[in-house]
């Protein structure tokens, strides 16, 4: 054995008990959600998908992946860079998502996003700085949308804690504003040499990005107008399948449901998505069934969604071969 393939264990092991985790915590909240829940009502639910609603929601899926595409594209383009196409940023967001999605990695798409673009010509600093803002920014305006529907949701649903989310979110849209300030006077250090310089040049750097309007504008449009995908995904099944649930209380109900399932804390948002369904549908007087039954078909739509991302996989690496090829050529 060699010297390394100890350091190799060790290195793989902390990955393996986070993949644990991330599906021990959200599958022991689930049970406690679902326990009561009654498994042939479920399957009775299930078996009224229309092909027609499933060729809907791929659709809508598509739109989202797309715009979500232009957003990460928008914002390498701000940066600036012209390294990287809006095809190229397209094709390794698909992959992205798709790793996100399909496979139990505790490194995620993003990570392999940022490689890709560094791959393909973009600086290191550049890229993960271009995934960082686009997280940044997403996160925003999922927020801003949730904040929106909150007086909405206090006259249509006044069961649900609306002032608790109300408050909860303000807070943190609050701590980024006072991040963003504080960020200032990291400046003198920034000229200081080794890995601490770097990092309050690159922390300065992400600062000044969301300091500009023209920035942060259109990503955040983006963000809001592709929840909106994902929230009319989750009423179309409704419709589709006979659940009762009106437009008005999608729109209140699931954005923060999609904030809980983007938290780091499950594979893909498996889990901590279904225990949300069913208790914020509830509030709607949606049945657990049936708001699982909404969950797992959201699920398994963003799923197929991301299927292209595995076609592009296979692309990648003759790609990578051909451009190794030309600097040859070109160096010869």
């Amino acid at each position: 054995m060699t010297p390394k393939a100890p350091v190799a264990r060790l290195a793989l092991r902390p990955s393996i008990w986070l993949v644990a985790l991330k599906i021990a915590l959200p599958g022991l909240v689930l049970w406690l959600v679902t326990r009561k829940v009654d498994w042939s009502s479920f399957l009775d639910i299930m078996s009224r998908m229309d092909i027609g609603v499933i060729v809907t929601a791929i659709a809508l899926i598509t739109v989202q992946n797309i715009l979500a595409g232009l957003r990460w594209w928008f914002v390498t383009v701000r940066l600036p860079n012209d390294q990287l196409s809006f095809w190229m940023a397209l094709r390794y967001l698909y992959v992205s998502v798709f790793i996100n999605q399909a496979l139990p990695s505790s490194v995620g798409g993003d990570a392999v996003r940022m490689w890709l673009a560094y791959n393909s010509g973009v600086p290191l600093g550049n890229a993960v700085k271009s995934v960082l803002l686009d997280r940044i920014l997403t996160m925003f305006g999922l927020m801003l949308l949730i904040v929106g529907a909150l007086p909405v949701m206090d006259r249509a649903i006044p069961a649900a804690p609306g002032n608790l989310l109300f408050v909860l979110i303000v807070l943190l849209i609050a701590t980024g504003f006072l991040a963003l300030y504080l960020a200032r006077f990291l400046a003198p250090y920034a000229q200081r040499p080794g890995r601490l310089g770097r990092l309050i040049g690159f922390l300065l750097g992400v600062r000044t990005f969301l300091l500009s309007l023209r920035n942060i504008v259109p990503p955040t449009l983006s963000a809001m107008v592709g929840f909106t995908m994902m929230t009319l995904i989750v009423y179309v099944f409704a419709r589709g399948l006979g659940i009762e649930l009106p437009l008005l209380q999608c729109f209140v109900l699931c954005p923060p449901i999609f904030l809980l399932a983007a938290l780091p804390i499950s594979i893909a948002g498996w889990g901590v998505r279904e225990s949300g369904m069913v208790v914020a549908l509830g509030y709607a007087g949606v049945t657990p069934e049936a708001a699982l039954v909404l969950s797992v078909v959201l699920g398994m739509t963003v799923l197929v969604g991301s299927l292209p991302g595995l076609l592009f996989m296979t692309r990648l690496f003759p790609d990578r071969a051909a451009r190794v090829a030309a600097a040859s050529e070109i160096k010869s």
